[in-house]
């Protein structure tokens, strides 16, 4: 039962885990093809097939850092602009974060732990997701992991290497979105809130202050462009605020993804996974106090901390304003999350265990299930792309409403049709035009500028609403209506003169 060259069980070795990982990989790769590209996608090939110069200037104008299209821009100059090309970045980013997972629960909680949360972080529906999106989200959640763990292993020795690391995983998490700020915090608040028991040696204090100042240098050259958005977009985005539920949506999402859309899987999901948590608390109620002994009081604080104070953080800055609650980025907070359960199989006895794991196992396979076969079907504009390619004409024009949708549908139609995003709101006097409010009875006339030729035009909107009957009444008393067709929520319909 022992590796020859180790002298311990194959799955305390680094092959369990290499293995380990390398499933983990297969589950984020398996049908990573299956849903076509979508909007945010879409702006990522666009800023990433750019130049380093336009990459950096369009994340500048953009709410994102640049690191991760600079890293795409270089993936896909390998790995090609398909979808599998695009995504598998994330894919072997998101399968990094198991042996991640494995050595922060480990310093936090033992190897037992380790190999628990190691797994859950594997099937983890919402880190699968994450991995499956050519996005920043799988690598925000590598980096604020590694941020995390030599964070800790730096607190309890003092090591260099480990104040290395931790700034470079650090400036790596903030460069990659601005919601690694949250794990800068975090692990700030949770310094504050034990210094007067943390009876650290003044050199370890003074080496805590130059890693600040390393960080705070290190992202100085980006610091314009943050007060720069900060500055100029956060007036502009006051909103309706958030609720008190929101916070327990985000737990939700975090635990199991987005992937759940009806109520039906919402209510599987839910009954499998708690029933798991009151296996898990009926099996450690009787010993709580022996389970917290089992861990020193700080390595409670810091993952108590780490799990709740970005969510706090979130939700005190969208309180009266545009909610900002992305838990595409709350990453640190699953990552905890997935640390506890790691810690609760750990403590329980093995029979215990494992009967917990076909709970865990259902709660994750719907939306697993919806991951790899259901969730393309909404906004699947591959499909819409082939339609107009075989009903429509190289002079056709084609109108996509949102505006903004116009991105996911090029990526497909290669300037093969002229493709022209519908604005939004309309100023009279200035001429300019806002993408991101709708189009309203007052301006609905100023589409005359744009559509004016004799020209047949596809119509392709996103959803049914006000907005979206208001410009097919337009088209109509201008065009001859002709077919319709749905495609998933994509509505398409022909206009000819």
């Amino acid at each position: 039962m022992s590796t020859p060259l180790s002298g311990r069980p194959w799955y305390d070795s680094w092959r369990g885990l290499g293995l380990l990982t390398i499933f983990a990989f297969e589950l984020r790769y398996f049908h990573l093809a299956f849903r076509s590209i979508w909007l945010d996608e879409a702006y990522s090939v666009k800023l990433a097939t750019s130049s380093f110069a336009n990459i950096l200037h369009g994340a500048s104008m953009d709410i994102h850092p640049p690191l991760y299209h600079l890293v795409l821009a270089g993936w896909i100059r390998m790995f090609g602009t398909t979808e599998l090309g695009l995504r598998s970045l994330s894919a072997v980013l998101g399968a990094l974060l198991v042996p991640v997972a494995y050595h922060l629960t480990k310093s936090l909680a033992g190897r037992r732990a380790a190999w628990w949360t190691a797994v859950a972080v594997t099937l983890s529906p919402y880190f699968i997701e994450l991995s499956r999106s050519a996005r920043m989200g799988s690598m925000l959640a590598l980096f604020a992991g590694l941020s995390l763990y030599f964070f800790w292993k730096f607190f309890q020795e003092g090591r260099m290497l480990h104040a290395a690391g931790f700034v470079l995983s650090m400036l790596a998490a903030m460069y990659t979105h601005y919601f690694g700020f949250l794990v800068f915090f975090a692990v700030h608040l949770f310094m504050f809130m034990g210094i007067g028991k943390l009876e650290k040696p003044r050199w370890w204090r003074i080496r805590w202050m130059f890693l600040q100042l390393h960080i705070l240098a290190g992202f100085a050259p980006w610091m314009p462009s943050l007060w720069d958005h900060l500055h100029k977009g956060g007036p502009a985005w006051r909103g309706v605020g958030v609720s008190w539920s929101e916070p327990l949506h985000a737990f939700y999402s975090v635990a199991v993804g987005t992937a759940c859309w009806s109520l039906m899987d919402k209510a599987l999901v839910l009954t499998a996974l708690g029933l798991m948590a009151g296996l898990l608390l009926f099996k450690l109620a009787p010993r709580l106090e022996a389970v917290y002994e089992s861990l020193p009081s700080p390595n409670w604080g810091f993952i108590i901390t780490v799990m709740l104070v970005p969510i706090g953080i979130v939700l005190a800055y969208s309180w009266n304003r545009l909610n900002v609650f992305d838990n595409r980025y709350l990453s640190m907070v699953g990552l905890m999350l997935l640390v506890l359960l790691g810690i609760a199989l750990s403590q329980v006895p093995w029979r215990s265990a494992f009967m917990a794991v076909p709970l865990l196992l259902v709660g994750f396979a719907v939306p697993l299930g919806n991951q790899y076969f259901v969730y393309g079907y909404f906004d699947n504009w591959r499909a819409v792309a082939q339609r107009l390619e075989q009903q429509g004409r190289p002079q056709d024009r084609v109108a996509v409403y949102p505006a903004w949708n116009e991105a996911p549908l090029e990526y497909y139609i290669h300037d093969r049709m002229s493709l022209q995003g519908l604005p939004g709101t309309y100023d009279p006097v200035s001429g300019d035009t806002q993408n991101y409010f709708p189009i309203d009875p007052a301006n609905v006339d100023h589409l005359q500028s744009i559509f004016n030729s004799d020209r047949r035009v596809w119509l392709v909107m996103v959803n049914e609403g006000e907005e979206q009957e208001l410009i097919k009444s337009w088209f109509a008393r201008r065009y001859r209506p002709g077919p319709v067709v749905k495609i998933g929520g994509i509505w398409v319909g022909l206009y000819e003169k």
